[in-house]
Order: structure tokens, then sequence, then C-alpha cells
């Protein structure tokens, strides 16, 4: 059920980005060219992630998995992939995708919903989920 609620508030949170950037096309006064561009390469670290995820990690886990089921608890960290570079992918990367609507379409308003939601999931990992990794794995996440 939980993996359900999460899909729904991240899927919500783009679909609500994507809507507003329609709403607002050309609103940032920068070189759409350059925007664009900048969306896709945002993208590639976000597709890495997703790759990673999907490769490596799991859904089950990257839903959340190992903070409600005692048998992904006990599994260690993933290192590879995205994961090699950093332990904290799914906050680092993956949200990135948040910006591309933005960017694509030059909206202000998306970009700042874009950087607010982005920072907003920033504090429940501080605050939430980062404590509860430690509790799970110790000190290494």
């Amino acid at each position: 059920i939980y993996a359900v609620i999460f899909s729904v508030l991240f899927v919500g949170r783009l679909v609500v980005i994507i809507a507003l950037a329609e709403a607002s096309r050309n609103t940032l006064p920068v070189n759409h060219t350059l925007l664009k561009i900048l969306a896709v390469l945002i993208s590639l670290p976000a597709a890495y992630l997703f790759y990673s995820v999907a490769r490596y990690f799991g859904l089950k886990r990257a839903y959340g998995a190992d903070h409600f089921d005692v048998a992904f608890s006990t599994m260690p960290l993933v290192r590879e992939g995205i994961f090699r570079f950093t332990s904290n992918g799914m906050y680092i990367f993956g949200l990135l995708v948040l910006y591309i609507p933005a960017l694509w379409s030059a909206s202000r308003p998306a970009l700042v919903a874009a950087l607010f939601n982005h920072l907003y999931i920033w504090v429940h990992y501080l605050t939430v989920e980062l404590p509860d990794m430690r509790r799970i794995y110790g000190s290494s996440p």
C-alpha cells in the first residue's frame, strides 16, 4: 500500500508541475535553447538513476520496503550503478525530473514549484528517512 501512496504523491507532483509549466510557458526570461539543453542534460543522470534502480536496487526497495519489511532491511546498501557515486541517488538525481517540464517550457512558476517540491522532499529525507536509515543500516547511509 505504501508503494501506491508514494506513486500517487510523486506522479501528482509531476502532473501539477507539467500543468503549471504548460499554463505559464515562456515566463522565464532565459534563452529557450539553453533551457532545453539544460533539461536534456539533467535528464541524463535521472535516467541513469532509474536504470540503476531497475537493475541493481529493485522497485520494491525504491518504494521504501527496507523501512517497512524486515526481509529488505537486512540487505546491504546498494553500491552499484549510480549508487557507486552517492548513497542518496534517489533524492539527488531522481527529483531532477521535476525540473524538466519547467525548463523545457521556460516556466518560472513551474521552476519555483519544482524547487519547492525538491526542498520539501529533502526536509522529509533529513527528518524522517535518514534517521530511519541510520537505524536500519547504521551510520553508513
